[in-house]
């Protein structure tokens, strides 16, 4: 029997009611303070005060559909791992009825001593929401080349051997995909890996306060949004309750961060209007509600992670406005944040152009390795 048919409504909106109030006394406050700022844009958070509940509504329409078919805890994995390995695991069994792996997380663990505990960084791929995997175009091969950074191709991003070598504990993952699982399907499958690797820290020899992320376009609007919203119980459902979804550090690789932007600006760019009719409509139905809602600006406030963001000043798909926008308000709220304009880049560190971007991919990598090593170690 399926889960909206035995638990009462009045025990799943409790569920989510903590996150609902303090995303709403956030936005009270944000609010009063655009009040003496910019009354327009007093108005426009105080729409979404109106709109966040619809947040909570999804939140658990999608928590009803997937919880039905594994209700019970998952039990934590027993027996202790070492690397050099990679190791697969089935991270939050939702339910899948389609048979595809969306659950499924890859763990790579580098040579390390039996003594110590070692930072996690989850990988989070992109593809609009509705495509990818955790061995798309991006980090494709990554068992072939995670101990011979060499074997490499050419200008091709693969941040997991730079870890590895760094001695990090590296985990892609994958999450479910629209259309079949509209938003916020994906948000929660991200909060619930970092929930499931905290649970198996002890098995994996991860440190459960030195977790990081790391996203690329669609994959770094949801590490955004799971950074922003990590002491919050939005999007918090299904297993492994009693741990945080908390990370301690963003790498954010061209990621929209204001999907309502798409909506209302008009471009002559083809990439944006297909971003806009392909992308968010699949994901995000053509609703403004779920685009404000899904949309991680409207979450900052003081004392998040530290954010580092790569924009590319020649992105058609995901404009260099977007990183800007996310950059200048963490910086307002007091956060510690930092923006590489890559020049010379289109989307997902292409080349645009005759000239090759810079910094270059190598160097992009260094300075992520760099970033994460500075504040997870």
């Amino acid at each position: 029997m399926r889960v909206w048919r035995t638990v009462p409504m009045r025990l799943l909106i409790r569920m989510h009611m903590q996150g609902w109030l303090r995303l709403r006394l956030h936005l009270r406050l944000k609010e009063k303070i655009m009040r003496q700022r910019n009354p327009s844009r007093a108005r426009t958070l105080a729409a979404l005060m109106i709109i966040a509940i619809a947040a909570v509504i999804a939140s658990y329409l999608a928590t009803i559909g997937h919880i039905g078919a594994s209700s019970a805890e998952p039990q934590q994995s027993s027996g202790v791992l070492y690397g050099p390995q990679m190791v697969e695991a089935n991270y939050c069994p939702f339910g899948n009825p389609s048979g595809n792996s969306s659950d499924t997380a890859y763990i790579y663990l580098p040579p390390s001593s039996r003594n110590e505990t070692l930072p996690l960084v989850i990988i989070v791929h992109g593809g609009g929401w509705h495509t990818g995997s955790a061995f798309n175009v991006t980090y494709a091969r990554i068992e072939k080349y995670a101990t011979n950074s060499s074997a490499l191709p050419a200008n091709s991003y693969y941040i997991v051997p730079a870890l590895l070598k760094d001695n990090f504990i590296v985990a892609t993952i994958n999450y479910r995909l629209a259309p079949q699982y509209p938003f916020p399907a994906q948000i929660i499958d991200l909060k619930c890996a970092v929930r499931y690797f905290r649970a198996n820290a002890a098995r994996y020899g991860i440190n459960p306060n030195e977790i990081g992320v790391v996203g690329s376009s669609a994959g770094g609007q949801l590490v955004q949004l799971l950074a922003l919203t990590s002491n919050s119980s939005l999007w918090s459902s299904g297993p492994y309750a009693n741990y945080s979804s908390r990370v301690e550090a963003v790498v954010d690789n061209f990621g929209p961060s204001n999907l309502t932007w798409y909506e209302y600006h008009n471009s002559s760019s083809a990439q944006i209007n297909e971003y806009r009719t392909q992308d968010l409509s699949e994901v995000f139905m053509d609703n403004y509600t779920l685009l404000s809602i899904a949309s991680p600006i409207n979450y900052i406030g003081a004392n998040e992670p530290p954010f580092l963001i790569f924009q590319g000043n020649k992105d058609t798909t995901v404009p260099p406005y977007q990183s800007y926008a996310l950059y200048n308000s963490l910086i307002e709220h007091g956060d510690n944040a930092t923006l590489v304009i890559v020049n010379n880049s289109g989307h997902s560190f292409s080349q645009a152009g005759q000239y090759p971007i810079n910094p270059s991919i190598p160097q992009i990598e260094g300075i992520t390795a760099s970033f994460l090593k500075e504040k997870l170690g």
